[in-house]
């Protein structure tokens, strides 16, 4: 049990964050592998919502069978709806680097037709119902939607799909050491072990906790690093809608 006082706190900008960072006031924190560079951290450890033991997520490129898409620029002056949520948080980066590699063309989501909507299920359903001409979700709401719904797959394909990627996680201040830490970090990976903790997964979708290497974040950091080459890249020419 840990016996120490916990303190929590939220931050409204990366300059608040890399303040409290830096006077070593956050000793463990819920990050953006973002986030994580933008504050020079190289965790010796992440932990990670699993289901299944995946602890990734994959986003997909939705679009109908009977849309006549055959491209991106039939996409890009179409209408993409787009479900946010904390997990989302490169779908959108990725899909302007889908454009800048199969199409050789750079496109700023800021000037798409893009929609944001609450639900997964409701970006999935205006690709069906010929409303929108794109759905970007993760794999994982695509597959659970067309278990509910099996005519999903068979009307709308995948028109792509992202490598996996780890948009955020939980992680310690690397030089933070001690019982306290220790404590903590039991009682995450057991979780699974308590109703209470089995309800808190619930919210992130997820059956446990797990603990990786920080290793695990490389393939995601490259993907960012490359991307913000592409947004700095002025011999891509822009799309317009």
């Amino acid at each position: 049990m840990i016996q120490e006082e916990v303190e929590i706190a939220m931050y409204d900008s990366l300059d608040e964050l890399r303040a409290a960072y830096e006077r070593g006031g956050i000793d463990a924190a819920t990050l953006t592998t973002e986030e994580t560079m933008l504050l020079g951290m190289e965790p010796d450890y992440v932990y990670l919502p699993t289901q299944s033991h995946v602890f990734h997520v994959r986003y997909v490129l939705l679009v109908h069978r009977e849309s006549g898409i055959e491209d991106f620029a039939d996409l890009a002056s179409g209408k993409v709806v787009f479900f946010n949520n904390q997990y989302m948080v490169l779908a959108l980066p990725w899909l302007e680097t889908l454009f800048a590699e199969v199409a050789e063309q750079r496109v700023d989501h800021g000037a798409m037709d893009v929609e944001t909507l609450d639900n997964p299920s409701k970006a999935i359903l205006q690709v069906f119902f010929h409303q929108a001409q794109g759905a970007l979700v993760t794999m994982e709401a695509f597959e659970l939607a067309c278990e509910l719904n099996p005519q999903l797959r068979n009307e709308l394909m995948i028109m792509h799909e992202s490598p996996p990627l780890v948009p955020k996680m939980f992680v310690f201040r690397p030089d933070w050491k001690g019982t306290t830490r220790d404590q903590l970090e039991e009682a995450m990976l057991n979780l699974h072990t308590t109703p209470g903790g089995q309800q808190v997964l619930t919210v992130f979708q997820s059956s446990r906790l797990s603990k990786y290497p920080g290793s695990v974040l490389d393939s995601t950091r490259r993907f960012i690093e490359d991307y913000r080459r592409m947004a700095s890249d002025a011999t891509l020419r822009p799309v317009s809608p």
